[in-house]
């Protein structure tokens, strides 16, 4: 993952795919971004009641799917019966996928990135390390972003040699308030942004502490354009149109 400390190239990530278009984390909307050629894939992680890794953003059904209730309370053969929402709110034929359906999807992509989020759950710590083996085994570790809310499995994951993405600590769950912030810089190496926040000063700040970032959400131009001009190079984008035909022509400019 040494080439996303690279700030002199663009790089985008499908933000739960491409999901402005597609039903958010399915295995559609992640080929769809694989067709786009993307350079990063981002999804969320959860436990079934089975203790099966789904990819799924929520911990319920609600927002995203034709069911309601948590996910928790779900066994995968009881989840699968539940379709996917079209970004529009129309049922679409997707089901929510297991992890290792996306690893599975994604196996001939050998300059993918992967921007894993396990969301933080009483279980986190244990889904990680669950997570990390399918990862190894997958041998995607070298290529994946471990990202996290949770600050017990930005410290496991980081303990592993990953590459970890965590947030600012007025963010974090189960942060330890003595840790002070030149610590906690320590041990992470990216560090999620909101473009509603994001200022030069801030990406400034960072810099100086020698961490990289992401930005989401980048859909328009605009907001390509105001990313770039603040200093970021790590595009999260719900809507890659635009995104992606940035990138081309600025690294083709640049010849990276």
């Amino acid at each position: 993952m040494e080439r996303l400390k690279r700030r002199d190239k663009l790089f985008v990530c499908a933000h739960r795919g491409y999901m402005s278009r597609y039903p958010e984390n399915s295995l559609l909307a992640f080929q769809k971004a694989l067709d786009m050629k993307v350079d990063a894939i981002e999804m969320d992680l959860h436990y079934s009641k089975d203790k099966k890794i789904v990819v799924i953003h929520d911990d319920s059904l609600d927002r995203m799917t034709n069911g309601t209730g948590k996910v928790a309370d779900f066994t995968y053969e009881e989840l699968k019966q539940y379709r996917l929402l079209n970004p529009d709110g129309t049922e679409s034929e997707e089901h929510i996928p297991l992890f290792e359906e996306y690893l599975a999807l994604t196996k001939n992509e050998p300059d993918l990135m992967h921007f894993v989020e396990v969301k933080s759950q009483p279980l986190a710590h244990q889904l990680f390390e669950e997570a990390y083996l399918m990862l190894e085994a997958a041998d995607v570790v070298d290529r994946t972003l471990l990202t996290t809310f949770d600050y017990r499995v930005t410290l496991a994951a980081k303990a592993k040699g990953m590459m970890v993405q965590s947030f600012a600590t007025d963010k974090m769950k189960y942060f330890d308030e003595s840790i002070s912030e030149a610590a906690y810089f320590d041990q992470i190496d990216v560090i999620g942004l909101f473009i509603q926040t994001a200022t030069k000063e801030v990406i400034d700040h960072y810099i100086a502490n020698d961490l990289q970032f992401t930005l989401v959400p980048c859909d328009t131009l605009a907001d390509v354009e105001h990313a770039v001009e603040i200093g970021v190079n790590i595009l999260a984008s719900n809507e890659l149109a635009s995104s992606i035909a940035y990138r081309n022509a600025q690294n083709t400019l640049k010849g990276v």
